[in-house]
């Protein structure tokens, strides 16, 4: 087989097989063998730049092995044009193809779980990697300077995912009731901030008591959630209740106000304070309500702590 991608001159025999070989006889996307690998892709000889520049169109440094599957990925993945989305030449940057399709599930389904999501996107992705994905679209101004807003949201009550006009009560800015969660949404948003002050990840994860494997998940999703970590030091902090759980005195930000304008903790503001698969929500310190209660406690210490 060869570059299905243009009419134009074939890829010359030599320089396919040498690529094929350099390639190891796999594809360099998903990593499927061709047959004299031991597998049984059908593989391709892919123009990484249909029309380079600064070499050859058919120069080895601008091939590249892929499946066929992935062969037609690349040729017919979407870019997002056919949503009704306005994406800025930075936002194409940071997103994926993957990302265009999310949204696009989301736009003709309104609000869902992200176990729909993964179900509608007929993508060979794990449930994980669309949720990791789900994090960086909900907090996709983080990684944007120029962007205002994200472009998805958690519902607070149904926890679904949505586009922003799809969620009626955003989880983003809110202090959870959870005490799990609220216990988790703190550390994230305290690795967030030291990730941000450029503070060496191995520092971070002794500091913090956080495996450094998962500081890059960990950051993304306080980037989605946008605890309001600001508002702890000024007394805003849950209580125990009699189930347990916790409560939260003078709660404004749990009232469905645009985070941007209630949280002193946006990406506008200084920062107040320097589960293997980490789902929703994960394990954090404790195991059971009486270690996570015990835990809240020295937490609660480490933040009057950091306030003065």
């Amino acid at each position: 087989m060869t570059d299905s991608s243009s009419g134009r001159d074939k890829i010359p025999p030599a320089k396919r097989e040498k690529r094929l070989k350099h390639d190891g006889f796999e594809c360099q996307t998903c990593g499927e063998a061709g047959p004299r690998a031991g597998g049984t892709a059908t593989l391709h000889v892919h123009h990484k730049d249909p029309e380079p520049k600064d070499r050859d169109r058919h120069d080895l440094r601008n091939l590249v092995t892929l499946c066929d599957d992935c062969h037609w990925w690349v040729h017919n993945r979407p870019t997002g044009d056919e949503l009704p989305i306005g994406f800025s030449t930075p936002d194409r940057r940071v997103l994926l193809p993957h990302d265009y399709i999310i949204l696009g599930v989301l736009h003709r389904n309104g609000p869902l779980s992200t176990t729909q999501v993964h179900e509608r996107i007929g993508l060979s992705l794990s449930a994980q990697t669309v949720r990791e994905r789900l994090w960086i679209l909900a907090g996709l101004d983080y990684e944007v300077e120029s962007r205002s807003t994200p472009l998805v949201g958690k519902d607070a009550v149904s926890g679904d995912w949505g586009l922003l006009d799809q969620v009626t009560l955003p989880e983003r800015g809110r202090i959870p009731n959870d005490m799990r969660t609220f216990m988790q949404r703190i550390r994230d948003e305290f690795v967030r901030q030291a990730v941000a002050r450029g503070c060496d990840r191995q520092t971070i994860a002794d500091v913090f008591g956080v495996v450094e494997r998962t500081i890059w998940y960990r950051q993304r999703r306080a980037q989605a959630y946008e605890f309001p970590l600001g508002a702890l030091f000024d007394g805003e902090v849950p209580t125990k209740n009699h189930h347990g759980g916790s409560t939260t005195e003078d709660r404004p930000l749990n009232t469905g106000s645009n985070p941007s304008e209630t949280s002193s903790n946006s990406k506008h503001t200084p920062p107040n304070s320097g589960t293997s698969d980490l789902g929703e929500p994960d394990e954090v310190w404790g195991t059971t309500t009486e270690t996570a209660n015990d835990d809240f406690e020295t937490l609660l210490d480490k933040l009057a702590w950091q306030s003065h």
